[in-house]
């Protein structure tokens, strides 16, 4: 076949959502004619379509430079521009002409309001989504930089029903989808949320997983680890993991997931994958550090954890974790300078009270200890645990009778 011929199958190919085979025969009819610019326009398409948008990118420039229609051409070059965050590239290069149509005018002024908001001129991006408006109100990039500037603006009800108006323009669109599994979650509606990315990847083309489907399928097994539906979480994510096993945002998940089903060391072999590509990603050192002290590798544990404090100091959950560490490792005075400077506001904490006053006995300090085990046991008077080691301070201090009062009180309540 020649190069149109081979272009006319592609199309076909495209109507049964077999991208791969259509972008074979793409590439076919390129090798017989370089300069085919519908060949080059369609396997740009294609190649937005599964995530590849610097390849994406060079076929809409070649696609113009072969004489494809500019406008369309580029509102490809915009998407995928946006897609690498190079808004000033859409900006400087790419210009709105009179000779367009209203439709392309129109989707190419929406693009260039959305590189205005990802430049954080929103003000601009305001206007100028005003004259898309006035070119074509129902374009498709207009009805959804519409969305994204009502939820910019916190208008979240208005972003809802723009949305609902887009998705009966364009149904079943999975950008517009994916847009309205945000506003779920964002409500806490995991429910629907997870039947949007069921929908999404229930429609995907054969053999090949879209960037839409990459992304639903991370947001469904994301939101399963949460449900704790770990099972449902791993069907999710296998295929991810059987395209692409050094994908780190696949990888996170998969550590995560790993980790809530105690499987420690490959929750460790996937992370170590992440941190090799982002060594200062603050949730992967998190997720790490936590996976370390569940190996009992609390040196490791202590390392990932101090290094994550040091980007969110406001985190009480990992620097309880990083001061059991130390504790662990004996390096009490360390974790009271790590714990105490959370107890502020903070007098109901057991948890937090507890750990502190573990540090301060094995420092040595045993009846600063005693008073704080105390205060712990008034804010949790059902916990056995604090009772316990309030009983084994008391011992430590040389009050046997104070001892005996608690651990009576932990038989009384059934504990062992």
């Amino acid at each position: 076949m020649d190069d149109a011929e081979l272009v006319k199958s592609a199309k076909q190919y495209l109507t049964k959502d077999d991208l791969g085979a259509a972008a074979i025969e793409l590439r076919n009819a390129l090798q017989k004619n370089p300069e085919n610019a519908e060949a080059r326009y369609i396997l740009g398409s294609i190649y937005m379509d599964v995530g590849d948008v610097s390849t994406a990118e060079k076929e809409f420039r070649k696609a113009i430079l072969s004489g494809w229609n500019e406008g369309e051409a580029n509102i490809g070059l915009a998407r995928a521009l946006l897609q690498k965050n190079d808004a000033q590239k859409i900006l400087s290069e790419i210009s709105v002409k009179a000779t367009y149509s209203d439709s392309i005018k129109a989707d190419l002024t929406a693009l260039r309001a959305a590189a205005e908001v990802v430049s954080g001129n929103v003000s601009q991006a305001i206007e100028t989504f005003a004259k898309a408006e006035q070119f074509d109100a129902n374009a498709y990039h207009v009805m959804k930089t519409r969305v994204q500037l009502k939820f910019i603006d916190k208008k979240i009800d208005a972003a809802k029903g723009a949305l609902e108006n887009a998705l009966k323009k364009y149904p079943g669109d999975a950008e517009l989808l994916l847009m309205k599994s945000k506003l779920a979650i964002l409500e806490n509606d995991a429910v629907t949320a997870s039947a949007i990315f069921q929908q999404i990847i229930e429609s995907e083309p054969q053999k090949i997983i879209t960037s839409y489907a990459r992304i639903a399928r991370l947001g469904l097994a994301r939101l399963k680890i949460l449900g704790n539906e770990l099972e449902l979480a791993e069907k999710s994510l296998q295929p991810l993991f059987s395209r692409s096993g050094e994908d780190p945002e696949v990888n996170y998940l998969g550590g995560m997931l790993a980790f809530k089903q105690n499987k420690y060391d490959l929750a460790e072999e996937r992370l170590l994958k992440v941190l090799k590509i982002a060594p200062d990603h603050p949730p992967t050192g998190l997720l790490f550090g936590t996976v370390s002290f569940a190996q009992k590798n609390y040196e490791q544990a202590s390392h990932y954890l101090g290094k994550y404090l040091a980007t969110a100091p406001e985190n009480i959950g990992a620097r309880k974790l990083l001061g059991r560490t130390q504790i662990m490792l004996g390096l009490n005075k360390e974790a009271q300078g790590t714990l105490k400077p959370s107890l502020s506001g903070r007098s109901e904490d057991a948890e937090l009270l507890a750990l502190v006053v573990v540090a301060d006995i094995r420092k040595g300090d045993t009846q600063e200890g005693i008073l704080g085990l105390q205060k712990a046991v008034e804010a949790a008077p059902e916990s056995a645990a604090l009772r316990g080691e309030l009983a084994k301070a008391y011992i430590s201090a040389g009050e046997p009778d104070q001892a005996i009062k608690e651990l009576q009180g932990v038989i009384e309540k059934g504990g062992e």
